[in-house]
């Protein structure tokens, strides 16, 4: 049952005053950072033959409007340089102009050039010097890989996160979704330009970024700075193109097919169509003529379509009902239909307006549509029966960035982001129907012959964020940092079932129109948080430390029960004694469907009105320190320290926000009648599990130990150990009310800790050849990985774990490697090969006359090994740059196991069909048995060109 909920606001007026004073306190001190937008030079200007420093000389940053001039020491500094390379000039009277070209600039990274220059009379005319880019970085005080445009586009990869699986310490588990440090994937924030863009109902990434607007992406697996919150395992950091000083385009396509032989497990995979596999996209940027050179732009588009390498067959229709109301399943066509497409529609615009050098305007937006499968093999001859899915993200940001001096800026960002995902059968909630048949047990090896899924989803979040950074270079060795952000969301859920039961006649009924359906439900929440932090990063010739501090709150705008042994009795139940029994039979009032006998005198004696409070605010203090301590020009040692605490997922605050508890046995095992398996839950969602809005603050604390060593001129050896102690962590508990019922309710329980070392070698550019190697050794152990476990241990029969075990993504030994060999700019190849050892799972043999003790993953899946491959030729004609590109994903097309049977380890056998008897149902065992998506993908080329100007 769904009522609409009558939320009682807190009194948010004393939190924003105490904010409003800290604010003021930040402004006064004139503190820092734009988070992770730009980067910084530094260093000193000598002259070339004494070495005496030169005061008052410009150091210019050639192309843009910003510059500065040495002071008494020959020390200069430029702050708020986007990432990019660049040239820097170095001019004084009397003096030979100085040029170095071929300057990286990173996010958050000072990139230290020092001049010698030297007298006119000496040198005629200008010195022109090409930087080299340090193979190590003086100030990295923790585990940071950046990647910039030119390395992207180098990469056999389609999208961002495929770059993330590249970086030490990442992998992608067997959820699909990408686990940093063994962290949670909830664990990570997703920036765009400094604003988060996490949808936060699931904590994933609400819009994405096509690889070719990207000009860098940093991603932050060590101990991050107090400027980034609401994670606590990683952070991914983007920062998007602006349009140049002249018009520049690019237009590339390809299209391509899965190609493999492997028919055992694939089928339809040798039905080759390079119309399955099409991709067009495109950018354009440059100043905007009619409005004047203070105006630039860039947009870029995208249209991706992949029909994907799971293929059902259409031997059998869902069905329908007749004139007689009989539900009627037909015999299909016997065409094959991809149950994992996948088509991604996405735009992206960004306007830029200088109105003077020291101020900047921007709006961007980004807009993603994803229309997608998820295969199901039990759908495999009904392909037509199982959910669609659709996903729409938009962002919008604007932005102003205002430089009061040459050592001190701010920005202040304005962001709307939404995020809108629905999940059904037909597009039509209401046709989604489902025959009574389906809900027989499928665990005994039947694949469905008919009808469809039960549920429809539709929910919409919306997240609103005023931004406010600053950044003031106090002295030549603090630059002092704060910021404040107060993001508002809206989350509108609303999910229900077509039920056919008895109650309803056997027909369909959509459950939303049944007056106190617990299949219906229904919610809508406001939750507010906001945050402030200060940091300084002090750089001195021998030591470099940040230090800081942040501070969180949150509001999550939801009711909670002040009993949670009876969430909902006030509702429906009213509990009598056996004396009230007795006279309402005599009176003929008992009604069983309300009415219920608890004959406990102490039951009796608590008063039986569910009263529900607001849950409170929560306040997190987060600090964090991180040194860098150069050992010589070649090498340094970094440590860091810190505190991390993240909210969970909204969907974990206000799942059941009606606190509806279902009667029957929470157990799937109790009990064989039809009333059991009708309030048995078969999902998380139909299930006797509730969100709790009180949920506090999931805690990390982080260790970070690591060395880089310099060798010869192209060499870099990178060494980190790290720990991490995970507390708090969302979990469930097993709640039983007063009248016997059980339901499971999150709780901030599930304990973890992570450790490893990771070893990194790689060498840049030279003779034509660049490489890179690293190798990960992690272990990663918890109570739980699912922080639904002990409830679906409860419905499991099982007893929940009370040690801890090596969690799902638990990828003890993984190597990346990627060699790129580029010829005379006109030709070259790269080369991506990964390699990680068994996933764990939990072994659990058939029970058949003996005891066996069952540990959580307990056993080790086989290992995964990868490689992937992109070539690539390029030319001009008539003043434009062409390419043309093949791209090779599972170069050798190798059987990869991501999942398998529990009782044998391995994804193509299992015992268990030895135990059915004869097969009545539709297929045959073997087809029941064959799983494709327990592979990995099979082969997948791809053909395309690219044009640009």
């Amino acid at each position: 049952m769904t009522k609409k909920l009558n939320l009682y606001p807190l009194d948010r007026y004393k939190f924003f005053k105490i904010l409003g004073m800290y604010f003021l306190i930040a402004m006064a001190s004139s503190s820092a950072a734009l988070g992770g937008t730009t980067g910084k030079i530094a260093g000193r200007v000598v002259d070339k033959t004494t070495g005496d420093p030169l005061i008052g000389a410009n150091v210019i940053l050639e192309g843009t409007i910003l510059g500065a001039a040495t002071d008494i020491e020959g020390r200069y500094f430029i702050l708020n340089i986007p990432p990019g390379t660049y040239s820097l000039k170095a001019r004084m009277i009397g003096y030979s102009t100085t040029i170095v070209s071929d300057i990286r600039v990173s996010v958050d990274f000072t990139t230290r050039i020092n001049f010698e220059i030297s007298t006119s009379v000496l040198e005629l005319g200008g010195v022109e010097v090409i930087a080299t880019t340090p193979i190590i970085k003086m100030d990295l005080t923790s585990t940071r890989a950046v990647i910039g445009a030119e390395a992207i586009a180098q990469m056999p990869v389609e999208s961002f996160d495929e770059i993330l699986e590249l970086q030490a310490g990442i992998i992608r588990g067997s959820d699909n979704k990408i686990h940093i440090r063994g962290g949670r994937a909830s664990e990570i924030i997703y920036l765009i330009d400094g604003i988060p863009v996490n949808d936060p109902f699931s904590n994933e990434i609400s819009v994405e970024v096509e690889n070719d607007a990207i000009q860098e992406l940093q991603v932050i697996s060590g101990t991050f700075n107090a400027e980034y919150g609401r994670a606590m395992s990683g952070v991914v950091d983007i920062v998007t193109k602006d349009g140049g000083k002249k018009l520049s385009g690019n237009i590339s396509g390809f299209f391509g097919d899965y190609v493999s032989s492997d028919n055992e497990v694939f089928q339809n995979i040798d039905d080759l169509n390079t119309n399955d596999l099409t991709n067009i996209q495109g950018t354009l940027g440059g100043p905007i003529p009619i409005l004047g050179d203070k105006w630039s732009f860039f947009t870029s588009g995208r249209r991706y379509k992949n029909e994907g390498w799971l293929y059902g067959q259409r031997q059998v229709t869902p069905g329908f009902l007749d004139a007689l109301n009989v539900w009627t399943v037909e015999e299909g066509n016997g065409e094959f239909v991809p149950m994992n497409s996948f088509l991604k529609r996405s735009a992206q615009g960004k306007i830029t307006f200088h109105p003077s050098p020291r101020i900047k305007f921007s709006y961007s937006a980004f807009w993603n549509n994803l229309d997608n499968r998820v295969y199901d093999h039990l759908f495999r001859f009904n392909p037509d029966g199982d959910y669609k899915q659709q996903k729409t993200g938009l962002t919008q940001i604007a932005a102003l960035n205002h430089s009061l001096s040459s050592r001190t800026f701010y920005t202040v960002k304005l962001s709307f982001n939404s995020s809108d995902f629905k999940r059904n059968v037909f597009g039509d909630s209401k046709n989604s129907l489902d025959p009574d048949y389906l809900d027989v047990e499928a665990f005994k090896g039947r694949l469905y012959d008919g009808g469809t899924k039960l549920w429809n989803l539709d929910r919409t979040t919306t997240s609103k964020s005023v931004k406010l950074d600053m950044t003031s270079q106090v002295t030549n060795s603090h630059q002092l940092q704060s910021g404040i952000e107060v993001r508002s969301h809206n989350l509108k859920f609303e999910e229900f079932k077509v039920l056919i039961t008895a109650t309803t006649g056997f027909l369909p009924v959509v459950s939303k129109d049944i007056p106190g359906n617990v299949n219906f439900n229904k919610y809508e929440h406001s939750p507010l948080e906001a945050s402030l932090y200060f940091q300084d990063k002090m750089e001195f010739d021998d030591l470099i430390i940040n230090i800081g501090i942040r501070a969180e709150y949150f509001d999550p705008s939801g009711r909670i029960p002040t009993d949670n042994r009876d969430p909902d009795n006030a509702k429906f139940y009213h509990v009598m004694s056996e004396d009230e029994f007795i006279t309402r039979i005599a009176e003929g009032s008992f009604d069983p469907s309300v009415h219920t006998i608890i004959d406990s005198v102490d039951i009796l004696n608590v008063p039986w009105v569910v009263k529900y409070g607001e849950a409170s605010a929560s306040y997190s203090y987060s600090p964090r320190i991180g040194l860098a301590y150069p050992i010589t020009d070649r090498s340094v040692m970094h440590f860091s320290y810190g505190h991390f605490s993240q909210i969970p997922p909204f969907q974990f605050l206000y799942q059941n926000s009606d606190f509806e508890v279902r009667r029957g046995p929470l157990n799937k095992n109790e009990g064989k009648g039809v009333f059991d398996r009708i309030y048995t839950p078969d999902t998380e969602a139909e299930g006797n599990l509730m969100g709790n809005a009180a949920l506090k603050s999931q805690r990390t604390i982080n260790y970070e130990l690591g060395i880089q060593q310099q060798i010869g001129e192209d060499i870099g050896v990178d060494i980190t150990g790290f720990y991490k102690d995970m507390r708090n962590l969302l979990g469930t508990e097993i709640i039983e009310t007063y009248d016997t019922r059980l339901y499971a309710r999150y709780v901030n329980r599930d304990v973890g800790n992570v450790r490893g070392i990771i070893v990194a070698l790689n060498k840049r550019r030279s003779n034509n050849i660049s490489f890179s190697v690293d190798y990960t050794f992690q272990i990663a152990e918890g109570n739980a990985s699912d922080p639904s476990d002990a409830f679906l241990d409860a419905v499991g029969g099982r007893e929940s774990e009370i040690r801890v075990v090596p969690l799902d993504w638990d990828q003890t030994h993984t190597l990346n490697t990627n060699i790129t060999i580029v010829y005379q700019e006109s030709w070259g190849a790269s080369l991506l090969g990964k390699l990680g050892s068994g996933l764990p799972y939990t072994f659990e043999p058939p029970q058949i006359g003996a005891q066996f003790t069952r540990f959580e993953n307990n056993e080790r899946k086989p290992a995964q090994i990868t490689f992937d491959l992109r070539a690539h030729k390029d030319f001009f004609i008539g003043g434009m740059r062409g390419s043309l590109f093949f791209k090779v994903f599972n170069l050798f097309d190798r059987r990869n196991e991501i999942a398998v049977y529990n009782d044998t380890g391995r994804a193509g056998y299992t015992i268990r069909t030895q135990f059915w008897g004869e097969w009545t149902d539709i297929g045959t065992v073997e087809d029941w048995v064959n799983r494709p998506h327990l592979y990995s993908q099979p082969r997948r080329i791809q053909l395309g060109f690219g044009l640009g100007f």
